[in-house]
């Protein structure tokens, strides 16, 4: 089986090679890797050009002190099992993206993990049925 490209050289592959967009980009994403691709996005990423985003990733995988961009955000979150900063997280990412339009670029980093990480309870159908949240700790609610 071919091993995938370590993140930080997959990722520089990329981000030297991209458009600019017109207008905002917004970084969001999720894994195991998310906080070196974040790193690795910034640290190639033009000083001049506007760019903020959020990753989030497994409690422990965060880089160490130093290390981090200021421009992207890491925060962490449990897996495999969700946490309620997983669900805060989902929620951030959501809101930066809401309202963005054609000009405006959004780079999504996923790895390993990452839907754990990103968790987004339905909510209550239109009839008033709530999804029965305690069994996203065994499997996702099927019926939502």
């Amino acid at each position: 089986m071919p091993r995938s490209p370590p993140p930080r050289r997959a990722v520089s592959a990329h981000a030297s090679a991209r458009t600019p967009a017109r207008g905002r980009t917004v970084v969001v994403g999720a894994g195991k890797a998310a906080a070196a691709m974040a790193q690795t996005v910034e640290a190639h990423w033009p000083a001049t050009q506007s760019i903020c985003g959020l990753v989030v990733t497994p409690y422990g995988h965060t880089l160490p002190a130093g290390e981090h961009g200021r421009r992207i955000e890491v925060i962490e979150a449990a897996h495999p099992l969700p946490d309620a900063a997983g669900v805060v997280a989902a929620q951030r990412m959501l809101a930066m993206v809401a309202g963005l339009s054609e000009n405006d670029l959004v780079l999504t980093l996923l790895s390993g993990g990452g839907s754990a990480l990103l968790v987004a309870p339905p909510r209550p159908h239109a009839g008033g049925q709530a999804c029965d949240h305690s069994v996203l700790a065994a499997q996702w609610c099927q019926h939502c």
